[in-house]
C-alpha cells in the first residue's frame, strides 16, 4: 500500500469518529476524561465537573479560586453560575475541577477559561427541568428580573393616584359646596313658586268659606317662611310670629305686614269676622310682597356671603 492510500485511511477513520462533548481547541489544554458529582444533575443543583488533563505542558500550577472572592473574574450568566475553579495534581495525573449551578433545563455549554496564563478545556452538560433533590434549599435564590419600564410604570400609576386624591379634595372643598349652593336656591325657588301657585289659587277663589280661606292663606305662609327664613314658623303661633326680634327678619315692613296678614287670618278663623272678596284679593297681594320681601333679602345675604 502506497503513502498517499495510507493517508487516504487515516483521514476517513477521523471522519468516521464521532464527536464527544468535551473537546480540544487550538491553544487549549487537551481534555483528557470528564465526570460529574452528581452524575444526573437539575436546575439549581450544586454541580462538580472534574476533567483529567490528557498531555498537559510543563509549568501547571495548582490553583483554586473561591466563587466568594473571584467569581465574577470567571465568567458566570445568567443561566450559570460559577462558584470556583481548581486544578490539583493527583496520583500524577493533573485534574481541573470547575464547581457550578444550571439554572436553565436543558444543554448547556461550559466556556473555557483563561487561568494562570493557560486555557482551560470547554464542556458541554444536561440539566434537567425538575429539581428532586433532598435538600429544599439548593442554592441562593436569584434576583427577580422585572420586564423593562417597571419602574417608568409604577411611578405613572402612583402619580395617577396622586391627581386622583388631589380631583377629590377639590370635589370636597369646591365642587360640593358649590353643589349645596345650587340646591338651596332650587329649594329657595320651589318655596317661592308653591307660595305663588297657592296664592294665585287663592286670589281666584275668594268667594268661598272665609273660615277656611283665611286658614289656607296662614298655613301657606308658615310653610313659606319655614322653608326659607324661620325653621319653626310651622310650629309658631300668631303672637309668637309677631313677638320675634326683628334682627335677622327683612326690614321695610316685614314685621309689621306679616302681624297684619296673621292677625286677620286669626279674626276669620276663631272670631267669626267675614271679609269681603275684595279684602281677601288685597290680602293675597300682601302676602305675595312679604315673599319678594324675603327673596329680595336671602339674595343680598347670599351675594354677601
Amino acid at each position: 500500500m502506497g503513502r498517499s492510500s495510507i493517508l487516504a485511511c487515516v483521514v476517513l477513520v477521523a471522519a468516521l469518529i464521532p464527536s464527544t462533548t468535551i473537546h480540544a481547541e487550538a491553544g487549549l489544554l487537551a481534555p483528557g476524561s470528564i465526570a460529574f458529582e452528581p452524575s444526573t444533575f437539575h436546575a439549581g443543583e450544586k454541580v462538580r465537573a472534574q476533567l483529567n488533563l490528557g498531555d498537559p505542558p510543563v509549568g501547571l500550577t495548582a490553583f483554586g479560586i473561591d466563587q466568594n472572592r473571584e467569581s465574577a473574574s470567571l465568567g458566570a450568566t445568567p443561566d450559570l453560575e460559577i462558584l470556583g475553579a481548581a486544578l490539583a495534581k493527583t496520583r500524577g495525573n493533573w485534574v481541573y475541577t470547575v464547581t457550578f449551578r444550571s439554572w436553565a433545563p436543558g444543554e448547556g455549554s461550559f466556556s473555557s477559561l483563561s487561568i494562570g496564563g493557560h486555557r482551560f478545556p470547554s464542556f458541554t452538560y444536561d440539566t434537567r427541568a425538575t429539581s428532586g433533590i433532598d435538600d429544599p434549599s439548593p442554592g441562593p435564590r436569584r434576583p427577580q428580573v422585572d420586564p423593562p419600564g417597571t419602574g417608568l410604570y409604577l411611578y405613572a400609576a402612583v402619580a395617577l393616584v396622586a391627581i386622583l386624591a388631589l380631583l377629590a379634595l377639590a370635589g370636597i372643598f369646591w365642587i360640593l359646596p358649590g353643589a349645596r349652593a345650587l340646591l338651596e336656591v332650587r329649594r329657595m325657588r320651589e318655596a317661592f313658586r308653591a307660595l305663588s301657585q297657592t296664592l294665585d289659587w287663592l286670589e281666584a277663589n275668594a268667594e268661598g268659606s272665609a273660615r277656611d280661606w283665611y286658614g289656607l292663606l296662614a298655613r301657606s305662609l308658615r310653610l313659606y317662611l319655614s322653608r326659607r327664613l324661620i325653621p319653626e314658623a310651622e310650629a309658631l303661633t300668631s303672637s309668637e310670629l309677631r313677638a320675634l326680634q326683628e334682627e335677622g327678619l327683612p326690614q321695610n315692613g316685614f314685621k309689621e305686614g306679616l302681624a297684619f296678614l296673621l292677625g286677620q287670618s286669626d279674626q276669620a278663623c276663631y272670631a267669626g269676622i267675614v271679609p269681603a272678596p275684595a279684602e281677601r284679593r288685597v290680602a293675597t297681594r300682601q302676602a305675595r310682597e312679604l315673599a319678594t320681601l324675603v327673596e329680595e333679602w336671602e339674595g343680598r345675604a347670599h351675594a354677601r356671603a
